[in-house]
């Protein structure tokens, strides 16, 4: 029987998950600069699936580990592979629209939707102070539109908005269901085999996307030498953050540690600001600061209830 790794310090495997969120946001950093020299949205998928395949299959060749998926797991693997090319497209389109760091804090709403869609198919109900945390979370995102600046903006600048946002919440939605997929249809599938095939299917949708009218310059290549750079360095900085967290998530005890890895959309922030020059005022900010506490306070609650089981 083989052995259970041995498990990082706390504080390192929180320093670990911390730069895996680094590596997450510095990505999608450099998929906006992507899209701002002519990258298409379906392309970046496309690129970084592309990287990320190969790296798996590598990985699973390297192991001679089986990549075989058990008949009755096949259609919920299919699913999910379907389930993470619309979160990823819904993300990027998101993230080319408004401020990267607007888009990341939407996406990270899918703890509370994965609390809610666990309810709703039979698991535990959210507890008061899970409830009222969900509402602090709401209450942040509301401020992080502001308002008041949004109404005085043109209507073409409040289209993509409505175009982000609404892309962010689809990609936050069916990011949840594919956790739910995950946890409880196909937990015993190993973790490089699930990935593998979740990424190829990314990967053949992508493909298969591109080739229709669907998304209008969406399998567009970068217009310059530079944009070719950022492509590489959105698939590959996805990538590491990627395949570092599959390969020591055994070691990093994901139940106790997740929420280090909410870290991603306030580095998506201060990365925009800096990198970006997407600034944000203060009510932005404050309500950025909001969702931020409200989700990882909820991931501390739910890898508190799972580390009593």
């Amino acid at each position: 029987m083989p052995t259970k790794p041995t498990r990082f310090t706390r504080l390192f495997s929180i320093g670990i998950l911390t730069a895996i969120g680094l590596s997450f946001a510095l990505g999608h950093i450099a998929a906006r600069l992507g899209f701002d020299n002519g990258l298409g949205v379906v392309s970046a998928v496309f690129f970084r699936s592309g990287f990320v395949v190969l790296a798996l299959a590598l990985f699973l060749v390297l192991r001679r580990q089986p990549a075989r998926v058990p008949p009755g797991m096949r259609l919920w693997q299919l699913a999910l592979g379907l389930i993470i090319t619309v979160q990823s497209i819904g993300l990027y389109i998101a993230v080319a629209t408004i401020p990267v760091g607007i888009a990341l804090l939407f996406l990270h709403t899918f703890a509370i939707l994965l609390a809610l869609i666990t309810w709703a198919l039979g698991g535990p109900a959210p507890t008061r102070t899970g409830i009222a945390l969900m509402l602090l979370c709401l209450l942040g995102l509301f401020l992080s539109l502001d308002v008041p600046q949004l109404l005085n903006q043109n209507a073409a600048d409040r289209q993509a908005w409505l175009t982000g946002v609404s892309a962010s919440l689809v990609a936050a939605f069916v990011f949840s269901f594919g956790l739910w997929i995950t946890e409880n249809k196909i937990p015993a599938l190993a973790g490089a085999v699930r990935s593998f095939y979740t990424t190829l299917i990314v990967l053949i949708c992508a493909y298969s996307i591109g080739q229709t009218d669907l998304f209008v310059d969406g399998f567009d290549w970068p217009n310059s030498n530079i944009g070719w750079l950022y492509v590489f360095l959105l698939s590959a900085l996805y990538g590491l953050g990627f395949i570092t967290l599959f390969v020591l998530a055994p070691r990093l005890n994901m139940a106790q540690n997740a929420p280090a890895l909410h870290i991603e959309p306030v580095a998506s922030l201060a990365l925009g600001w800096v990198i970006l020059g997407q600034r944000l005022s203060l009510i932005q900010i404050i309500g950025g600061a909001c969702v931020v506490v409200g989700i990882m306070l909820l991931a501390l609650q739910r890898s508190h209830v799972e580390h009593e089981k």
